[in-house]
């Protein structure tokens, strides 16, 4: 969903370095990780390139894979700046190289887009073990309600 479309859905844009956060919603708020500036040097792809395993047609998963994950992060922002805006001219021809990249070519993480915290909470519990994969205190509502006595 391009990133403007935010606010539509009454959404709180959260810039966050956590890169597993990146496209992550919930209720009010999105997380979006920041390109970092290392990703706008062809030496940096050169090296990612020379990183990735060797293809294998039986696992399409590509968790592993740095490269995979990396062109999957930069065709999110091909997706999330959908229009033209005059300070973003170079940003656009950057960026414009990730838009032909498939699904078969990118972490499986990215194939979904935006992510519900909720959901990625709710299934915490049996992939990793861990009661939330992150807590945001707002999620069981508002104690101040409940503990504080009524104003006069």
């Amino acid at each position: 969903m391009p990133l403007h479309h935010q606010q539509a859905h009454a959404r709180n844009i959260i810039v966050d370095e956590a890169a597993g956060l990146h496209l992550v919603w919930h209720y009010d708020r999105i997380f979006i990780k920041p390109i970092p500036a290392y990703f706008y040097s062809s030496q940096f792809w050169t090296y990612l390139q020379g990183l990735s395993p060797a293809p294998n047609p039986a696992d399409n998963r590509k968790f592993n894979d740095p490269y995979a994950a990396a062109i999957g992060f930069m065709r999110s922002y091909y997706f999330l700046i959908q229009f033209e805006h005059p300070t973003y001219a170079e940003f656009c021809r950057f960026i414009e190289q990730f838009n032909d990249i498939s699904d078969a070519d990118t972490c499986r993480r990215y194939h979904y887009g935006e992510l519900r915290l909720t959901r990625i909470n709710r299934t915490s519990l049996f992939r990793k073990g861990r009661l939330a994969y992150f807590h945001i205190y707002p999620q069981w509502g508002p104690t101040s309600a409940i503990s504080s006595p009524p104003s006069s």
